[in-house]
């Protein structure tokens, strides 16, 4: 079987599923308005800046959020409809698979919403010159983290309310549950090594226009992606040849 028909199907589904893509853009532009509206509420200084500061510090809430929804929808659908067996008894390897949805709806889904973003900036004046490159490079190497491993763990839960909450509940609680565990029973300096691998913590250290992205943050971000990415992809090739689909 060749690789190349396997991107064909996903492309082909990844743009037939357009309206429920449509939907997490208009959700996410009208969360991220109201915030800006509503900066008080999150602790602004009151200036435009300030609001946008705010607001940008807690998108990644609501990114996980959004992202674990439509990788449950998107993803979940083929466990629950049985669409996935087709593409096992075709041939493909699992780990081949996950390589597959990682890229159309991981990566596509990354790119939709970094694009959200840089209109966003561009919507309010002053906003775009507040952040260089990097740190919108850094931004989309995070959103690329979210997307993909969350597609991982819908993959490896072959269902999609469970893998969504999984994914939801990782990026989210057991980050904040690492943290405080951290600060209470190791030292300053294997904590803050910690916090660096902290999705959350990594998005603020970008989001912060104020500072320039610690060169530890920057290898965590990377670093960080790709092993928990490679982890998932081995679990699910190990756990596909005792658990039939």
């Amino acid at each position: 079987m060749r690789k190349g028909n396997l991107y064909r199907v996903e492309m082909y589904r990844f743009i037939h599923s357009f309206f429920m893509f449509i939907c997490m853009v208009t959700i996410f532009f009208a969360i991220i308005f109201f915030a800006v509206d509503n900066s008080e509420a999150l602790l602004s200084d009151g200036t435009q800046m300030g609001a946008i500061n705010s607001t940008m510090r807690v998108v990644n809430l609501m990114i996980v959020f959004i992202v674990s929804v439509v990788a449950a929808n998107y993803v979940g659908r083929e466990f629950k409809q049985k669409t996935i067996n087709h593409e096992v008894m075709a041939g493909y390897s699992l780990w081949r698979i996950c390589c597959t949805k990682t890229i159309t709806c991981g990566l596509c889904v990354s790119l939709m919403l970094q694009l959200c973003i840089l209109i966003f900036f561009v919507s309010v004046s002053g906003a775009l010159q507040m952040y260089s490159l990097v740190h919108i490079l850094f931004m989309f190497f995070i959103l690329c983290h979210i997307c993909t491993c969350t597609v991982l763990y819908v993959m490896l839960c072959r269902n999609g309310a469970l893998g969504g909450c999984l994914a939801f509940v990782r990026f989210t609680l057991l980050e904040v549950l690492v943290l405080f565990t951290a600060e209470l029973f190791v030292t300053s300096d294997v904590y803050n090594r910690c916090k660096a691998l902290s999705v959350m913590s990594q998005w603020s250290a970008v989001t912060n226009t104020d500072i320039v992205i610690p060169p530890e943050y920057m290898i965590s971000i990377i670093g960080g992606a790709v092993v928990e990415y490679i982890i998932l992809l081995v679990i699910i090739q190990l756990s596909s040849k005792r658990i039939d689909f």
